[in-house]
């Protein structure tokens, strides 16, 4: 009788140490998960910055006049004498081939209609692209002369005056991206900061990710130089290029970041 007491007493002091002891694991667990327990804060910081187009883009653009419009055959010569302007401009494009490139062309028949009647003429094109600094204005100037003065040789092609335009560059993005994004950086370190303070924990950025540029396409802004298509070819620039005058664009980048912060 005596010995099944004190088993009874052994398996009650046992079963009072396992209760306490998982008891004990959900105190010591729950104290842990406590501890580890992290929070998370979504925040989305932007820059601003500034770029001013450092760089002037145009085009010439030869095409066909009235006069090869209106005939309804070419002869050999007027073929010949069209070939030879085309081929005396690309060289001097070749010869300016740091400001400017292309010099492709073309003349074909074209069908037209004039005062409800079908007409059959001509037409003939080559365009050629340049861009340039300021300081390479003189020799654009130069450039746009010496091909006005091969075009108004040719009675059947004209010169028209097309504006010039100021841009900024995608190497001018692209440096003043990387430059915005160290600032970003800069500005959530000390958002992570003033959180660390205000919540008496440590906090640090744990994620970012960048948007796009704002106004990252080159902008243009047109010059005030344009003549009509029928403008006489000798007449191109006779008191030199106008550039457009610039003014700063602003530029706009974003982050999404996030910080964590746990307990000291």
């Amino acid at each position: 009788m005596l010995d099944s007491k004190k088993f009874i007493v052994a398996v009650s002091v046992v079963a009072i140490v396992f209760v306490c002891g998982i008891w004990l694991g959900f105190v010591l667990n729950d104290n842990k998960i406590a501890t580890e327990r992290k929070l998370s804060i979504n925040q989305e910081v932007e820059v601003r910055s500034k770029a001013e187009p450092d760089t002037f883009k145009a085009k010439i653009r030869i095409q066909g006049s009235n006069t090869l419009r209106a005939l309804s055959k070419l002869n050999d010569e007027q073929s010949e004498s069209l070939v030879q302007t085309f081929n005396a401009v690309s060289r001097l494009i070749k010869a300016n081939k740091e400001i400017c490139s292309g010099g492709s062309y073309g003349y074909s028949p074209e069908v037209y209609y004039e005062r409800n009647r079908r007409k059959v003429g001509f037409s003939a094109y080559q365009e050629i692209v340049c861009s340039f600094g300021s300081e390479q204005k003189s020799a654009y100037e130069k450039l746009l002369k010496a091909v006005g003065v091969e075009v108004g040789r040719n009675a059947l092609l004209t010169l028209p005056i097309l504006p010039i335009q100021a841009i900024i560059t995608p190497e001018q993005i692209d440096k003043s991206t990387q430059e915005m994004r160290t600032e970003l950086l800069k500005k959530a370190q000390g958002v992570a900061k003033q959180y660390s303070k205000a919540l008496k924990q440590n906090c640090n950025i744990e994620d970012i990710s960048f948007q796009e540029v704002g106004n990252t396409k080159p902008q243009a802004r047109n010059g005030v130089m344009a003549m009509s298509a029928e403008t006489p070819s000798s007449k191109v620039a006779p008191n030199g290029v106008s550039l457009p005058t610039t003014k700063e664009e602003d530029l706009v980048l974003s982050a999404n970041f996030i910080i964590g912060c746990m307990a000291k």
